[in-house]
């Protein structure tokens, strides 16, 4: 544990000091301590995020990209800014397609943020004079589909490529975000499949699946403080719908089934709380 929170301790001052280098616009260094802190902490959407603003200062536009859209696909889609940021790298690399398609997400998911204004004004450009429309290109809902039944036949590969293009192409696709943890699982990236099944309780704090996907994640890792903490809040979730309960359960079963590394107790402790649940939902009385 000490060991744990000494590295933490260590992430934390070296994007300290990078910060400080950034504000004096000193970004050869800032860039080597926001570096090690984004390396340390993968999962740190702060870090990642200015990270990538100090790429895109140093013309690393690329890097800088990838960078937010991680952030967006595996930590925090909510994080609208990561939207405007993409497509302002995309302005700079005359890519004007992709330009727009982020300034239309940005719009979509911004909340009238701080570039709301700005962002409608360069997208009526766009449309108006430059006639740029949208590419065609295949819906999150079928390559969701598609990677879920990747999933089905083991190719867990493939499903997490064809999963990471359905969130992409649409942020908060829940069914999308839930698919890649699962696929992320049976690769054997378990902090990544947390880290996203964390991002779908970011959109839906009471999504079943999500919240039972973590119980399994956390059993993997042998943190049984977290996985209890995920039994809790699955026992004391109010199911307002058969139908969404009964399609979450399934794909929970259906993961539960495929996984060899969760010991059986762990793993049949989260079934028999949905079982229970069901129940419940069935005959509200008992």
């Amino acid at each position: 544990m000490g060991k744990v929170l000494a590295y933490r301790r260590d992430a934390e001052i070296n994007y300290k000091v990078g910060i400080k280098y950034a504000r004096k616009h000193q970004y050869e260094d800032a860039i080597k301590f926001l570096g090690t802190a984004a390396r340390k902490e993968p999962f740190n959407a702060e870090y990642q995020f200015n990270y990538a603003c100090i790429l895109a200062e140093l013309r690393e536009i690329k890097k800088s990209n990838n960078i937010f859209k991680w952030i967006l696909r595996n930590i925090d889609p909510t994080i609208s800014e990561c939207y405007f940021a993409i497509a302002c790298n995309y302005y700079e690399m005359d890519n004007l397609t992709k330009t727009k398609e982020y300034l239309d997400k940005y719009l979509q998911f911004g909340c009238e943020g701080e570039f709301f204004e700005e962002a409608k004004e360069i997208i009526y450009y766009f449309d108006e004079v430059l006639g740029i429309s949208k590419r065609n290109s295949k819906s999150a809902s079928v390559l969701t589909a598609e990677g879920e039944e990747l999933i089905d036949k083991g190719d867990y590969r493939k499903a997490r490529t064809k999963l990471e293009k359905a969130v992409d192409a649409e942020p908060r696709f829940i069914a999308a975000r839930n698919g890649l943890s699962i696929a992320c699982f049976h690769c054997g990236q378990i902090d990544r499949a947390i880290s996203i099944a964390k991002s779908v309780l970011m959109l839906d704090s009471q999504n079943i699946q999500a919240i039972c996907n973590l119980a399994l994640f956390y059993a993997c890792k042998y943190d049984f403080k977290s996985y209890s903490k995920q039994i809790k809040i699955l026992k004391e979730l109010d199911i307002n719908s058969e139908k969404d309960f009964s399609a979450d359960m399934k794909q929970f079963l259906k993961t539960v089934l495929r996984d060899t590394d969760v010991e059986e107790c762990f793993k049949m402790k989260i079934v028999n709380v949905l079982q229970l649940k069901q129940i419940q939902l069935l005959d509200p009385k008992r």
